[in-house]
């Protein structure tokens, strides 16, 4: 961004130059977008090409992740249950009533005239 603006200040140099300024601008703006585009790819590259495995340890980040779930149990005062640990309980749940059902309330409207809006 601080690039785009010394380039806004020298852009009206280029008048002089029998040159169309926001024309110009747009040019070397989109040059130095593409310029920058390249630039975090290869920083990308390059990161992934010197990554250093032998730090990563899934043994450590499972012990971390589990103080975590500790740290947040205590926090929060509740249980915080993991995915995968109890089945899946819909018939907890209210039964659904449908949009065109007749409501429950008694009005004798259907479900979307009435509550369901």
């Amino acid at each position: 961004m601080l690039n785009l603006d010394h380039l806004k200040e020298g852009i009206g140099l280029r008048g002089w130059g029998q040159k169309t300024p926001l024309i110009e601008y747009k040019r070397e703006a989109f040059d130095m977008f593409k310029e920058m585009m390249a630039h975090i790819k290869f920083d990308i590259v390059h990161h992934i090409f010197h990554l250093n495995m032998t730090q990563f340890d899934e043994r450590v980040f499972e012990e971390l992740r589990e103080q975590e779930m500790d740290q947040l149990q205590l926090n929060t005062g509740e249980v915080v249950e993991e995915i995968g640990d109890s089945p899946d309980s819909v018939s907890d749940q209210a039964p659904k009533v449908g949009r065109n059902e007749e409501c429950s309330c008694g009005s004798g409207k259907k479900y979307k005239r009435c509550h369901g809006s």
